[in-house]
């Protein structure tokens, strides 16, 4: 069940950039209901998103397949066309309560897959990892450059955590540039430092890597 205090566990994962036909080989280790996640490289495929099974970008709006001994699962990845404006979209994620070690708690929260969400269509047109800034020496940060004139959402793909409140960021003319964005991730909700944009109601994203999660 997904939820408070119930995040779900990554069992396996493997790389198939090198299979035929973008084949997987997943052996679960007891048979139960699982969320499949495609992650792709992005520094190779900058316009696929990460797709669960089916073909959603949200953990919360996947199918779950129920893996036994044999079983065959197609996943088709969702791809985006890259934006082309001069805005910038900015923040970092840390850890939070639950997640982690104890002492760990604010601590940055690298590897989450963060999507840049339009509000208007409710589509992702941008997708990246959190990750070391080498260059200012910043860990789980996360940046979307070339963003359009228009408003959005931050969507961390964290599998069973829920988002709690998001927050609507706007880049236009007058403001091209977001970039104190704060993602706090903890065991119950993933929740977002609303100082920079508007809080917005509750809102529920070849090499590449599969995660099945357990379901239920």
């Amino acid at each position: 069940k997904p939820g408070i205090n119930n995040p779900f566990k990554l069992v396996d994962s493997v790389s198939i950039g090198a299979l035929v036909a973008n084949e997987y080989n997943i052996k679960p280790h007891i048979p139960a209901d699982y969320l499949l996640l495609a992650v792709p490289d992005i520094n190779l495929y900058p316009s696929t998103l990460p797709t669960y099974y089916m073909s959603s970008t949200r953990w919360f709006e996947a199918d779950a397949v129920t893996l036994t001994k044999d079983t065959n699962v197609n996943i088709t990845a969702n791809t985006i066309i890259p934006q082309a404006g001069t805005g910038t979209i900015k923040g970092h994620i840390k850890k939070g309560v639950g997640v982690g070690k104890v002492q760990g708690i604010g601590d940055p929260f690298n590897g989450v897959d963060v999507s840049l969400i339009d509000k208007s269509t409710g589509s992702a047109v941008a997708v990246t990892v959190s990750e070391i800034d080498t260059i200012a020496g910043d860990s789980g940060v996360f940046v979307f450059n070339n963003v359009s004139d228009g408003s959005y959402i931050i969507h961390a793909d964290v599998a069973g955590i829920p988002i709690d409140t998001n927050t609507v960021y706007d880049i236009n003319g007058s403001n091209q540039s977001v970039t104190d964005i704060l993602v706090t991730v903890d065991s119950n909700y993933i929740s977002f430092d609303v100082a920079s944009g508007i809080n917005d109601t509750k809102i529920m994203k070849n090499d590449f890597n599969i995660y099945p999660n357990p379901f239920g």
